[in-house]
């Protein structure tokens, strides 16, 4: 009887140091499995259970990038913006060379009119991928909006457009912007000055952009508006 009470002593405290903390690299690999969860839940439109899944991620490794920017990007389709600025800040903390939270952190900045940050952002994202023409783009329109035009025509011609022609600037902006993607800021760039008169061509990339964007009733409000020009310039030929 008293081996008997021995043996469940041993087994009691063996079960108590295997219960004990796993090893650091144990969690790490736990991690690493949550961000590919919540990698997968994002790739499929579940961004809220995303979230709670990267939120247990970054808990258990809060030195993992790729987890906070994820977070980011969940928090970022869930409307949380504030939250999803500071997941991006710690990303870059940890990895100063995200393309994904420099270009994100650029757009929300570039949406809230503070160009300048946008330019920083964009600038660190240029120089680690200068190749990308959508980021060009963006940083040129980024300095058009703060008036140094000269740096902003370097832009254009970095990005291989050859020669501006007689185009404003804006307008050569505005079509880039669409054609590459960024059909939100091409709207916004030909529409923030009221006063501004714009051209046929203005109007069709007014017209196409929020066609791209499914705002059908501006899209073809631009769209009739651009035509009408067309045709009193051919009338007048």
């Amino acid at each position: 009887k008293h081996a008997g009470w021995v043996l469940l002593a041993f087994l009691c405290l063996l079960g108590a140091r295997l219960g004990q903390a796993r090893p650091q690299n144990s969690k790490t690999e736990d991690a690493a499995d949550l961000v590919q969860q919540g990698r997968n839940l994002l790739q499929s439109r579940h961004p809220q259970q995303a979230r709670a899944i990267l939120e247990k991620a970054v808990r258990q490794n809060p030195k993992s990038a790729d987890a906070w920017k994820l977070l980011g990007d969940a928090n970022s389709q869930l409307g949380s913006e504030a939250e999803a600025i500071q997941d991006y800040e710690t990303t870059l903390k940890l990895q100063p060379n995200s393309p994904g939270a420099l270009y994100n952190l650029a757009i929300f900045q570039l949406q809230r009119g503070d160009y300048k940050a946008a330019v920083q952002y964009l600038q660190t994202f240029h120089h680690e991928w200068p190749q990308d023409q959508q980021v060009l783009f963006l940083l040129a329109d980024c300095l058009f909006r703060l008036g140094h035009d000269q740096e902003t025509r370097q832009a254009l011609q970095e990005a291989n457009l050859g020669g501006l022609g007689e185009a404003p600037m804006r307008s050569i902006l505005a079509r880039q912007l669409m054609l590459t993607g960024s059909a939100v800021e091409a709207v916004a760039l030909l529409t923030e000055n009221t006063n501004a008169v714009l051209s046929a061509d203005d109007l069709d990339i007014l017209a196409q952009s929020c066609l791209a964007l499914n705002r059908l009733d501006e899209a073809q409000k631009y769209g009739e508006s651009a035509a009408a020009k067309d045709d009193v310039r051919e009338s007048s030929l």
